[in-house]
Order: structure tokens, then C-alpha cells, then sequence
């Protein structure tokens, strides 16, 4: 083995090491220093604007009369509802027009897509035939939404360059390891990076497309939702970055989501969510690079290093399993294993003290965390690897639905 190649090795295995450790130190402090500036931050009163909420369905009747029920319970005035089913096949058009009826909701429209063209298509259809509002409030067929969301995404719309404004999702189905393992990584993982994103770089990856709200004239400027990719909100992000517009990321807006609790559905919603991401990232490197401004450089490059840390950790497994475990030549680092556990643990304790009780984890959520950090890592690691020779390869978009394991 040449000496390059070893130093080669030597820098994967120490980068290896070390962007963990690096990225969850940035998250904690971004996150603190967010959470200082937002208890400070002086709200815009949301006044006489107009909000739609859009939903998008297919085979939803499991689930959509308990989400029609929260979205009716919404504090805000100003509300128009809009239900795009995209020609399911199950009884969910009959349940929506059964409780439209029931509660006399004249607010509520339901549209009937004649084929099933996939959500981004649903989307389009609906902004333009059926919203006239300031803004549009995109959710998810199984997300139960704050009464009080609403209010709180609108307040953030305090400049004309704010084209969206996304929420705090919170799991509610936790019968499983799988599904714990979830509410704690949203709470202390996807919480934590988005607000660390916004308080350094003035901007977040992606939306969250459970609960987000967008300027309905911002994002008729863009072109609407592309149903050509795999994630429509990672993709609308980053074409809002493109037209000079702004993200924010308000965490007192909650929504209660289902999350996989299959391991197989798990997988594919995070390598759907990978490949969104790898999709971004070809679309837009070229005008990152020469045009944009510093944060969303940053952004980009923080996509950049994950992958790049997914082959690092690869390349160095393989070398520690070739070279250095048949020689017996390995020691356990007590002080990398000490810094990994003291990251791990304070990062979770600011996590749920800046929750406040809002995820309500209990003691008994806790009882998994020592392989939480372990589980997010690897996971992160597969999906990032599958997504790059999808896209690559094999990946072609149909823009059609298929319905997701919900844990339910």
C-alpha cells in the first residue's frame, strides 16, 4: 500500500470521526442561539389575510375524517379548505362529502382529479382553479394540525420576500421501537437542524411538506410544484432560493404526524427523502456556485459533506475489517466514546428542554435513546448510498401515488 493512499485513509477515517461530532456541535449551538432570538422576536398580528388549506388524498379513509375534524377545529378567520382527491379507489370521496354534509361546511370544497397523476399534479391543479387566498397552508392527509398553526405561520410573513413558512411536525403513533425512534429524532434531530440552519445560515434545507405555508404569489411566480421530482417541497425550496426569495422555520406551529413503524416503509420514505435531496443537489450546484449568496453555499455544502461522510464511513469500515481486525491491531478510543456520549446526551437534554413538553416524550420514550444517535447515523448512511445510484441509474419519476406504511 502506498503511502498517499494511507494518508488517503488516515483523513476518511479522522473525517469519519470527526463530522458527527462537528455537525452535532453546530446544531446545539445554532439551536440555542435561535431559541434566544425567537423568545425576543416581536410577532406580526395576523390581520385581514386570507389562508386556504390544501389537501391532497389518495386512499385516505382511514384517516381523513380525524384530519377534516382538526383542520375545522383551526382558530384562524380568514379560512378556505380544499380537498384535491387524486381518483382513489377506496370510500375516501364518500367520507369527505359525508362530513362536509354532516357539519354544513360551506368553507370546505372537494375536487375530484378525473386519474391519478401523484400530489405535485393534485397541487398545481388546486392553486390554479381553486385558490384566490394571500396565502396557502399545504398539509398532509394524516396530519392533525394545531388549532393555533395557522395563526402562528402567518405571523411570520412580516416581509414581501418570505415565500413560505414550515412548521414543527410531531409523531403520534409510538406503539413501536421503530416508531419512538422516530418521535425522538424529530424532536432532537430534525427540530434541532432546522433551527440551527436558520440561525446560521438564514435559511433551512427543505420545507416540511406536513405542514407548510406558502405566499400563494411567490409560489405562482416559481411555476408551482414540479411533478417531475421525487420530493415536491425539498424541490420548491430550493427554486424559492433561486428567485431571491426567503424560508423560515416556526416551531410553535405544530402538526401530530404517522410515521412508518415498518422497517421496510421506513426505508423507503428516507430514500424517497434522499433522493429528493440528490435531485436538488444536480438541479442547483451549477448557479450555488457561481451565484448565490453565503447561507446558501453553506447549505449545499452541508448536503455535500453528509454524502461525502456516508463513503468515508464505508471506505474506512472496509479498511478497519481488511487491514487492521485480522491483525488485532485496534484500541477502543475512551475519549472519542467519551465526547460521542456527552454529545449525545446533552444535545438530547437541549432538545427536550427546548421542546417544553410539546413532543411529549415520556420516560419510557427515553428508554431507547442510547441507540437513537446509532440508529440516525447508519440509517442517513444507507439511504444517502441507495438514493446516489438511483438517481443515477434507475430512478424514474411516475408522479402516480402509492400509499405509505402510517403505522396505523
Amino acid at each position: 500500500m502506498t503511502e498517499v493512499l494511507k494518508d488517503i485513509l488516515q483523513f476518511m477515517t479522522a473525517y469519519t470521526i470527526i463530522y458527527p461530532v462537528f455537525m452535532s456541535v453546530g446544531w446545539i449551538v445554532g439551536a440555542i442561539c435561535f431559541r434566544t432570538h425567537h423568545a425576543h422576536k416581536q410577532a406580526v398580528a395576523a390581520k385581514n389575510d386570507t389562508v386556504t388549506i390544501l389537501v391532497s388524498m389518495f386512499n385516505e379513509a382511514e384517516l381523513i375524517e380525524e384530519t377534516m375534524a382538526a383542520i375545522k377545529a383551526v382558530t384562524y378567520e380568514n379560512l378556505k379548505v380544499v380537498l384535491v382527491d387524486d381518483a382513489s379507489t377506496d370510500e375516501t370521496v364518500t367520507i369527505v362529502k359525508q362530513y362536509i354534509e354532516a357539519n354544513h361546511w360551506d368553507d370546505c370544497t372537494l375536487v375530484e382529479m378525473p386519474e391519478n397523476g401523484g400530489k405535485a399534479r393534485a397541487l398545481n391543479f388546486a392553486l390554479t382553479h381553486y385558490v384566490d387566498s394571500d396565502y396557502m397552508t399545504v398539509i398532509d392527509a394524516d396530519s392533525i394540525i394545531d388549532p393555533l398553526a395557522v395563526t402562528k405561520l402567518v405571523e411570520n410573513f412580516d416581509q414581501d420576500e418570505i415565500a413560505a413558512v414550515t412548521g414543527k411536525p410531531i409523531v403520534r403513533n409510538r406503539t413501536t421501537v421503530l416508531g419512538t425512534l422516530q418521535a425522538l429524532e424529530y424532536v432532537s434531530i430534525i427540530d434541532t437542524i432546522k433551527r440551527a440552519q436558520q440561525t446560521l445560515f438564514h435559511k433551512i434545507m427543505t420545507v416540511s411538506g406536513v405542514l407548510v405555508m406558502y405566499r400563494v404569489s411567490s409560489l405562482k411566480t416559481v411555476g408551482g410544484f414540479n411533478p417531475k421530482v421525487m420530493t415536491e417541497d425539498i424541490d420548491v425550496t430550493w427554486r424559492f432560493y433561486k428567485f431571491g426569495y426567503r424560508i423560515k422555520y416556526e416551531p410553535r406551529a405544530i402538526t401530530h404526524i404517522l410515521v412508518p413503524e415498518k422497517l421496510q416503509g421506513f426505508i423507503k420514505q428516507r430514500t424517497r427523502w434522499s433522493i429528493g435531496g440528490v435531485e436538488v443537489f444536480n438541479q442547483n450546484i451549477h448557479w450555488v456556485l457561481r451565484q448565490a449568496g453565503t447561507g446558501t453555499k453553506f447549505l449545499m455544502l452541508e448536503m455535500f459533506f453528509s454524502h461525502l461522510w456516508s463513503w468515508s464511513f464505508i471506505i474506512s469500515t472496509l479498511d478497519f475489517v481488511i487491514s487492521v481486525f485480522p491483525a488485532h491491531d485496534f484500541k477502543l478510543s475512551v475519549p472519542i466514546m467519551f465526547i460521542y456520549i456527552f454529545m449525545m446526551v446533552f444535545m438530547t437534554a437541549v432538545s427536550l428542554i427546548r421542546d417544553g413538553g410539546t413532543s411529549k416524550i415520556s420516560v419510557r420514550d427515553l428508554f431507547v435513546w442510547p441507540i437513537y444517535y446509532l440508529f440516525y447515523w447508519v440509517i442517513n448512511l444507507v439511504c444517502s448510498i441507495k438514493s446516489e445510484f438511483i438517481v443515477l441509474f434507475t430512478k424514474k419519476s411516475t408522479g402516480t401515488w402509492v400509499s405509505p406504511d402510517r403505522g396505523v
